[in-house]
């Protein structure tokens, strides 16, 4: 797959850089060898086991199999095993990403929020640390190997920068040091790196600052960007997506951004719709014989596979989930075929557009913008893009994506942020301070008086109070 190809030389030491991208329903992995003096390369691992070359997608699906709380395998070798299991003897750890989510993002979603999303349990035994370990793990090993078979010279180059190696995880805009620490300890376990050089080989960036280095780096950005200009970039991706506000601060002699505010993080992704498909079918197919889990997964999983990808506003849908012997002409079931109506199928939409309405909202109050960027596997959605350019033209703007289908933005643009930093001032995203001795001053700290003493030096002083570094 074609890649990315910086402009400029790296200047550092020799070494390799790896980026993960450990998405809710698809991960993928990005990696680059720098070498001083040399334009940086960005590659992506495209070959998995059980996916089909041809293919050259570097997405596979976010799945960790087990069998009798043993690790087996994960992406579509674990898909192709579940799909060969006739006694059902695996289990399967999927959106394991929503166990990560703080409070904060599962409270974003705006008024009238829709019920909380229905996450999966883990197999029995199976822990979201277990998890994120084996997958860590599988992820590395299959880079190794796409790493050794791709770079002339492959095993010998890394072996010797093994021990330097990096590592790039893109996470959430709405994730902070407590999911951050999580990874760093998986990494840890997973062997990426030792605890005593964690802090020094792991990075962390924004899924929104990847993403938007990944769309300057593939869009047409001469044609619109300018000095002074402000945009906004979604990534709309599988559970989460992050809205975030830039300033075009310079253009030459080399690009430079700054985040005018604070970052917005919805969970309205595009699990959002197959579970508010799940919530129609069940209503639909209630006391009927297909109201069980596996008859309504499977719907499901055809629906996510066509028609929530391809849908456009307008006609019903076929979703074939069995055999010609199944059958509910009441229902709408005739041969193992389901039909969607447009509305059933617009309205499973429907909650996660009115809360990625209200974050862009937020984010966009009292700012004015011409462009904004639509990326990340949700935002391929021909519906979701045409709700959102309704909403960004009545805001004087319009939607500009980068088009790199069978991409994952974030992991690619891990790698280029690593490389470029466009981003040169962020929001702060909370308020800093300490909590020094200060000065007793009767008309602020009357309330606090009972903490005031005096000192060594017969100063009068009061505690507990909070010295402001910055404000949120």
């Amino acid at each position: 797959m074609a890649a990315y190809i910086s402009d400029r030389k790296y200047l550092g030491k020799e070494k390799i850089v790896v980026a993960m991208d450990i998405g809710t329903t698809q991960t993928a992995v990005a990696y680059a060898h720098l070498y001083p003096q040399a334009l940086p390369q960005v590659s992506l691992v495209t070959q998995w086991p059980q996916q089909a070359i041809a293919s050259g997608s570097a997405k596979i699906p976010t799945l960790v199999l087990y069998q009798n709380g043993e690790y087996v395998t994960c992406g579509q070798e674990a898909v192709k095993k579940m799909e060969d299991d006739m006694e059902n003897t695996y289990s399967v750890a999927k959106w394991f990403k929503l166990h990560l989510h703080p409070e904060t993002i599962k409270a974003s979603r705006g008024p009238n929020s829709p019920p909380p999303l229905q996450i999966p349990d883990l197999p029995s035994g199976i822990d979201k640390e277990r998890v994120y370990i084996d997958v860590i793990k599988y992820l590395f090993i299959n880079t190794k190997r796409h790493f050794v078979e791709k770079t002339p010279g492959g095993v010998a180059i890394w072996d010797r920068l093994r021990s330097s190696m990096e590592f790039i995880f893109a996470i959430p805009n709405g994730w902070d040091s407590k999911q951050q620490n999580f990874l760093r300890q998986a990494a840890i376990a997973a062997g990426l790196v030792s605890s005593s050089d964690a802090a020094m080989q792991i990075n962390f960036v924004s899924e929104g600052e990847a993403s938007v280095h990944f769309a300057l780096a593939y869009g047409s950005t001469k044609a619109w960007l300018e000095d002074g200009m402000e945009f906004a970039v979604v990534d709309a991706g599988g559970s989460t997506v992050d809205s975030t506000l830039y300033t075009c601060a310079s253009m030459s002699p080399e690009l430079e951004l700054k985040e005018v505010r604070q970052s917005e993080c919805v969970q309205a992704g595009g699990v959002s719709v197959d579970d508010s498909m799940k919530r129609i079918l069940k209503e639909r197919l209630s006391g009927s014989n297909f109201d069980d889990d596996e008859s309504i997964q499977s719907i499901i999983s055809a629906f996510e596979l066509k028609t929530k990808r391809l849908f456009t506003g307008s006609g019903d849908s076929n979703e074939t989930f069995g055999g010609k012997r199944d059958n509910d002409k009441s229902r709408g079931i005739i041969q193992g075929k389901i039909v969607l109506s447009q509305d059933e199928i617009a309205s499973s939409f429907n909650d996660a557009i009115l809360a990625i309405t209200h974050s862009i909202n937020t984010l966009l109050q009292g700012r004015t913008i011409r462009f904004l960027i639509l990326v990340g596997g949700f935002g391929e959605s021909p519906y979701l893009k045409s709700k959102l350019s309704e909403i960004v033209r009545s805001k004087g703007a319009t939607i500009v994506t980068a088009e790199q289908p069978t991409k994952k933005a974030a992991a690619e643009g891990a790698l280029i942020w690593y490389v470029q930093k466009y981003v040169k001032a962020r929001a702060v995203r909370a308020t800093f301070g300490t909590n020094p001795l200060m000065l007793y001053d009767p008309s602020i700290h009357s309330e606090r008086s009972r903490l005031a003493y005096e000192d060594r030096e017969g100063t009068k002083v009061v505690s507990d109070s909070f010295q402001m570094w910055v404000q949120k």
